[in-house]
């Protein structure tokens, strides 16, 4: 059995995780068993623009049969944005299994072995009484963080940029994170709208809407909204480069 991080790099590969998605598929009993070259496909579609400039690389394995398929190897950071398509049960308990075995490689040189079955899984992060109460901590502090993005972003297909802000806790609103979005170059440098390339890659939808003038005429103003999609690439891209905190423009 390999290895479950690169103890190197702090990596895992689709392999490994697309094993421990379908032990707590199991265990939560209403989810099918998510085949490898599926995972691949959100892999691809997740981090498309990263595979386009090379920072994501395809790699391959073989099978106990010889024959060579392929495979991604992601950050620990990037496997848990992939577990944004999973249900909340799966997201906990493997976002939280992954940050235990963090843990254990700042204490331990040694692999760490990947579980067989759901029972292993737990005794490999119940170990102690120490790692009980740990465990207990990031479950709890995750929780929160998980139950606010399924009533905003997994009942609705998009957001707006007010609460695409709160969902990414950032530590500004609306207001900078339009300038800094035009200021990265996401969005036109004199309008608070996202460029052609970054709408059809999926991240924005723009809506029209009609408001009424002081003088009963109605003009069209454009709503920008942020797709699920969006919100992960602007995770990552705040996560890689916190935006500057400017106290006068915060609202």
């Amino acid at each position: 059995m390999g290895e479950l991080i690169n103890t190197n790099h702090k990596e895992i590969t689709s392999l490994e995780l697309v094993k421990q998605i379908n032990l707590f598929r199991e265990k939560e009993g209403n989810r099918s068993e998510l085949r490898h070259d599926t995972l691949l496909g959100i892999i691809r579609d997740e981090f498309e623009e990263e595979i386009s400039l090379q920072k994501l690389l395809e790699s391959n394995y073989k099978s106990q049969r010889g024959q060579t398929y392929p495979m991604f190897t992601l950050t620990i950071s990037q496997a848990k944005q992939v577990l944004i398509r999973e249900s909340k049960f799966v997201r906990k308990a493997i976002i939280s299994y992954l940050e235990i075995l963090e843990e254990k490689l700042k204490a331990t040189p040694a692999p760490i072995q990947l579980p067989q079955n759901y029972i292993g899984a737990l005794k490999a992060l119940l170990v102690s009484e120490e790692e009980k109460e740990k465990l207990q901590k990031q479950v709890n502090n995750q929780q929160a963080k998980i139950e606010f993005i399924d009533r905003v972003i997994i009942s609705e297909d998009t957001v707006d940029i007010g609460q695409c802000s709160k969902i990414l806790e950032l530590n500004f609103g609306r207001n900078t994170l339009f300038k800094e979005l035009r200021e990265r170059g996401v969005f036109f440098k004199n309008r608070n709208e996202p460029k052609q390339n970054f709408v059809e890659r999926g991240y924005f939808k723009l809506k029209e809407q009609f408001i009424e003038t002081h003088n009963h005429g109605t003009k069209t103003i454009i709503k920008v909204l942020v797709t699920q999609r969006g919100l992960g690439y602007l995770s990552t891209l705040f996560k890689a480069n916190p935006a500057p905190i400017k106290p006068a423009l915060l609202v």
